[in-house]
């Protein structure tokens, strides 16, 4: 038989719960053994607690959504299911945990977003929340500030959904980009400092549109497409912070003249990733067909 530390050391690198419940079953040793690491694992630092109350507070994806309603339905049967959602928002691996999510709908600083001439706040029937319809705009800003964050690797990410109808006019001329970035807020007078910034080029929308856009010209993100939707994550490069900072999250698109339309906008998300770590989480993720994959089926 072999000692209980190299048991540990065997879950321990087993990613996927559909593995570790194959390991359960190749004997008694195992199943013991790995149900303690869960248990263990899932009450360090909170960890069950805590996402319990993000899944109950914070948007979720429909695939996080499917999640929590087999925990809700067999709760004398959730050790994996528990095990999982801990890993996913609270994983100390390359996606790192999740800090936040922050409905766009629900943001203060957005230009004219109560002008309905140019923005709607819809309810989603599938997703069960509100979100942002871009209907037709030029001047196009929003931002939200990220408070007392402690130092450490972060990441950022924006999830919007391309309409059939989105639009960012070019009429064949060179026209100035839009950005996605994040700013450090500093206590002295001056603009923020830009930590991470994606320029955003007119011509790229109408691609990501067609979901023909490959990324390659991003510099500082990256893009994935959810698979059997049309929403789209765009996520920045890690950044770091060196001490308790205030940082700030915005979508410009200001410069560019001419009128826009035809974009949704769900929620921006926050990440904290391992101290060891540089990976992104959404690369990841373009190898697979889903933002979120259910491995225990």
């Amino acid at each position: 038989m072999l000692p209980n530390d190299i048991h540990f050391e065997i879950i321990h690198r087993i990613r996927s719960t559909k593995d570790l419940l194959a390991l359960m079953r190749t004997s008694k040793a195992f199943h013991s053994l790995t149900v303690a690491y869960i248990e263990h694992y899932c009450a360090t630092d909170n960890r069950l607690e805590k996402v319990g109350i993000f899944m109950q507070m914070k948007p979720l994806l429909i695939q996080e959504l499917a999640l929590k309603q087999k925990m809700l339905k067999n709760p004398g049967q959730t050790t994996l299911l528990q095990f999982k959602a801990v890993r996913w928002f609270q994983g100390d691996d390359p996606t790192g945990e999740i800090i936040d999510r922050v409905l766009v709908a629900q943001i203060q600083s957005f230009a004219h977003k109560d002008n309905s001439n140019y923005f709607q706040v819809i309810h989603d029937e599938t997703l069960n929340r509100q979100i942002v319809h871009l209907h037709t705009v030029c001047w196009l800003h929003f931002e939200h500030t990220f408070r007392d964050l402690p130092p450490g690797r972060y990441q950022c990410s924006l999830r919007m959904r391309a309409t059939p109808q989105l639009n960012w006019s070019t009429f064949g001329a060179s026209q100035p980009p839009g950005s996605i970035e994040v700013r450090q807020i500093t206590q002295t007078h001056g603009s923020p400092e830009v930590l991470v910034s994606q320029a955003m080029q007119a011509n790229w929308w109408s691609q990501i549109r067609a979901r023909q856009f490959d990324g390659s010209n991003l510099e500082n993100a990256t893009l994935h497409f959810e698979s059997g939707t049309s929403w789209f994550h765009v996520t920045l490069t890690p950044f770091q912070l060196e001490r308790c900072s205030d940082i700030l999250f915005q979508f410009r698109d200001v410069d560019h003249p001419f009128w826009k339309s035809g974009l949704d906008w769900d929620f921006i998300e926050l990440r904290k990733l391992s101290k060891f770590r540089n990976q992104s989480f959404y690369p990841k993720l373009q190898r697979k067909p889903l933002a979120f994959v259910d491995k225990t089926e």
